[in-house]
């Protein structure tokens, strides 16, 4: 405790990144929160960020024919996270009785 005034400075960073992260915000957001800055001489966690665009042709599955094209898009911390929600966000678009065929990246 620094001077008598409760939590000291890295348990007050720490207590606050914590509740960042549990309320959904990210590594860079909960260092953000704590009060870390280049400026103070402290270091900063800066996450890398990946987006990824993807387009699908949709396929009917009764006569195998392609109808219409769909595109997601996804972010994540790695690419292959990004690449699985821009995936998974094209999937959703998708209508029953057709699938995804062949998705790429774009």
């Amino acid at each position: 405790m620094a001077g008598g005034r409760g939590r000291s400075r890295v348990a007050r960073s720490a207590a606050v990144a914590t509740a960042a992260l549990l309320f959904g915000f990210g590594p860079v957001a909960a260092a953000n929160a704590a009060g870390d800055s280049a400026g103070s001489g402290s270091s900063t966690v800066v996450v890398a960020r990946w987006t990824v665009n993807v387009k699908c042709p949709v396929e009917r599955i009764s006569d195998l024919h392609i109808v219409d094209v769909v595109y997601g898009t996804g972010t994540g911390s790695t690419h292959a996270s990004a690449k699985s929600n821009a995936l998974r966000d094209a999937n959703n678009q998708i209508p029953r009785g057709h699938r995804a065929h062949h998705c790429r990246e774009i």
